[in-house]
């Protein structure tokens, strides 16, 4: 009895000798593709094929194969055959055959015009040129040492300047020793007299390379009196990953040739994604270079610092004088060498850099991009205060940049100060900066100076809890807090300025990535009573941030109290709003979204019926992790079945929307619905192909023989080869290994 992948490769050998020509092209690439060499005979016969496509993907076929016994016919159709994609497609598919009989052909193509073979006439161009770029780059890659000498005399001919760098790097590749040698010395023009070109190009080769004598020659080299000629080997040595001279990198950062320094930095900066870069490194070697009045070097080296940092702790064995050049960055009139400075201060904490932040988060004269930088170095640096009083006054401060005219500032400064309200070692202060956030959600300020403050735009001093002392970080007594302040004479006052609209917009959207449990239950609340609010954005910004605190823990208290209020907000003409709920209810987990999803399904917004979809598969398989008993108290209703649900998906095969129907296969497959597959397979054939990988993909997780034996019989029913050939496609898929239809996408 026939196996299923029999049946497929007997069909497919049907569709090679007796299909049209769209049939013989695509089964020989998928009979290439999953590699049958049952299917040798075959693909050989098409050699001969009336048409060149088929010709062609029947060598490229046979290559994939990797049959010794058809390099004979190959080679010889290479020889007699005119047509130059032919001759091409012959060419690539030698770089498949270790045969003496492969390379030698490979090195006559390279070495001069072969006389025996036919070729197409061609006034404008010699097709041969093609023929001969291909092979050397396929000898290079084949590691073919006897190609030495072919390559050097092509390199030594005037025609071949043309090609010159492709045959250096096919030498660079061949990792033989005389090939070596001559691309050492062509790079120092010692043996040839080689022009400075000529000694460039060397030096690009030699990054190819992968023996030590090559890059020994390289490292050498970097005392060059070309400046251009040490910026390559630069370049060279970074392509080659060479660690080891990540000093003599450092030292080049002092060359005095601009192009040569900036070939350093980027080098430098490649290689300290390195993880073992970080332990050859003298830092402060480094640090000192910052001296130099050069502000794209000093950009460079900060950069630089950052990435070593993230390594492995550079600040800690950088001396003082180091830190202290560091810090002195933050002083510079150039924007790049402040943010990148800024940027750093933020990854290492210096409690030094503080005033230096706080005077570049508070001009206005700086650009938004630096304020912004060192805003959010802030969000990290004030936990490094000691002070009570001192990270008292300096919370304030950062509190009053909120109303900023730039909204990159606004926006930096509720980043900060919520990442300061995560930090564990801010739990006890007088002043806790989550207690900021949630009364600028609520559009509320503290003001000791009355309403001309806020009616005049003036931000100083917009914020004091003089009362505020020893403040347990418990939600009851952050509660009490802020009611006693409201209630205590400090005048507080709503701004109808659209800066403070928009922060408190920032901030409903920022809150979600609150990491301290205490403070959840709060901030839900505060949340939810913007869910009346007049400003519709507000209200969007609140319910998704409320969906994403239900995503990581929809048992919050106070979640649970909001599902009607979203519910409602539903019916909002809004299809933002209306996503925004669409998320949060299914994100809650409770079967009660359900009906409200499928009746969504049926938006005139397909990005809504789209998130409906998901939610329903986000509640039918339960990802919310809500155990038996948590699901009984936490829904309201549960007049919906799992079946009734899958039924609604098998509707939604026939949505309109492409992007639906694609999301309805994933949630089917998703759900191993398997009596959904030949509707699937319709779907996936009236797409003009451009998803048949992606579709294949989920029917071979669902059911491989299912899948296939419906395939097969559409391939042997359909009329048209334009439609068969994605069914080929599609077996292709289903029936090879895993990872393998991967590779020849």
């Amino acid at each position: 009895m026939q196996t299923m992948s029999n049946k497929v490769i007997n069909s497919l050998l049907n569709y090679l000798e007796n299909g049209d020509e769209v049939d013989r092209c695509y089964a020989a690439k998928t009979l290439g593709n999953l590699k049958i060499k049952e299917a040798t005979k075959a693909l050989l016969e098409r050699l001969k094929d009336e048409d060149v496509n088929v010709c062609i993907d029947a060598i490229s076929a046979l290559g994939k194969i990797k049959e010794p016994s058809v390099l004979p016919s190959l080679l010889k159709s290479l020889e007699k055959n005119p047509d130059i994609d032919v001759k091409f497609a012959i060419t690539e598919s030698l770089a498949h055959y270790q045969s003496k009989e492969a390379i030698n052909t490979l090195l006559k193509l390279a070495e001069k015009y072969p006389k025996e073979m036919n070729f197409d006439q061609n006034e404008d161009s010699d097709s041969w040129w093609d023929l001969q770029e291909k092979a050397i780059v396929i000898l290079g890659e084949m590691k073919v040492k006897a190609a030495y000498p072919v390559l050097k005399n092509i390199l030594e001919d005037d025609v071949s300047q043309d090609i010159e760098a492709i045959i250096l790097k096919a030498l660079a590749k061949l990792e033989d020793p005389d090939a070596d040698e001559y691309l050492i010395n062509r790079m120092n023009g010692t043996d040839n007299d080689s022009t400075e070109v000529q000694q460039r190009g060397a030096a690009t080769a030699l990054g190819f390379s992968n023996t030590k004598t090559t890059l020994q020659a390289l490292g050498r080299s970097l005392v060059s009196n070309s400046a251009d000629i040490r910026e390559n080997v630069l370049y060279a040595l970074g392509k080659r990953k060479a660690t080891p001279y990540i000093k003599v990198v450092v030292l080049s950062l002092r060359d005095p040739a601009a192009n040569v320094k900036r070939a350093a930095l980027q080098v430098l900066q490649d290689l300290s994604t390195e993880p073992q870069s970080n332990k050859r490194f003298n830092f402060n070697q480094i640090a000192i270079m910052l001296e130099e009045q050069d502000a794209t070097l000093q950009a460079a080296i900060l950069a630089f610092f950052q990435e070593q940092q993230k390594l492995n702790s550079v600040v800690d064995s950088l001396s003082e004088e180091s830190l202290q050049l560091i810090n002195q960055c933050l002083k510079s009139d150039n924007d790049n060498v402040l943010a990148q400075a800024a940027q750093l201060a933020r990854i290492t904490s210096n409690p030094k850099s503080v005033d230096l932040l706080f005077n570049l988060a508070s001009n206005d004269d700086c650009s938004a991009w630096v304020r912004k930088e060192a805003i959010l170095a802030l969000g990290q640096t004030l936990d490094t205060i000691n002070d009570a009083d001192e990270k008292k006054n300096a919370l304030l401060n950062l509190r009053a940049l909120i109303q900023n005219e730039e909204q990159a500032v606004r926006s930096s400064t509720i980043q900060a100060l919520l990442d300061l309200s995560n930090s564990s070692d801010i739990q006890e202060e007088s002043l806790p900066p989550i207690l900021i956030l949630l009364t600028t959600l609520r559009g509320e300020q503290f003001n000791l100076q009355g309403d001309e403050a806020c009616e005049t735009g003036d931000n100083t001093h917009l914020f004091s809890i003089d009362e505020a002392q020893n403040i347990n970080s418990t939600i009851s007594t952050l509660e009490a807090i802020m009611w006693k302040n409201f209630s205590k004479g400090k005048k507080i006052v709503r701004c109808k300025i659209d800066t403070y609209s928009d922060a408190r917009r920032i901030c409903a959207r920022l809150l979600s990535s609150n990491t301290q449990k205490k403070y959840d239950e709060l901030i839900v609340n505060a949340l939810s009573e913007c869910l009346n609010d007049d400003d519709e954005n507000l209200r969007e910004e609140a319910i998704e941030s409320l969906s994403n605190i239900s995503l990581k823990n929809p048992l919050v208290p106070g979640l649970n109290n909001i599902f009607g209020q979203l519910v409602t907000l539903l019916d909002s003409k809004n299809s933002d709003i209306r996503l925004a709920c669409i998320h949060a209810i299914a994100h809650s987990g409770n079967r009660a979204a359900l009906p409200h999803l499928i009746d969504y399904l049926s938006d005139e917004n397909y990005l809504v019926q789209l998130h409906a979809l998901n939610g329903l598969v986000y509640i039918l398989k339960n990802k919310a992790n809500l155990t038996e008993a948590q699901q009984i108290e936490h829904m309201t209703i549960n007049n919906i079945s799992n079946e009734q649900i899958i039924e609604v998906l098998f509707d939604c095969l026939q949505a309109k929307n492409y992007s639906v129907s694609m999301a309805t296969i994933e949630a089917l497959s998703d759900l191993q619905q398997k009596s959904a597959i030949e509707q699937i397979i319709d779907i996936a054939l009236t797409d003009e192909g451009q998803s048949v990988r992606h579709i294949s993909e989920l029917l071979k997780r669902l059911d491989t023989e299912k899948s296939t034996e419906f395939l097969l019989t559409r391939l042997n029913t359909m009329s048209d080869s334009s439609y068969r050939r994605y069914v080929m496609e599609m077996l292709e898929v289903i029936i090879s290994p895993d990872n393998d239809h991967k590779d020849v996408a």
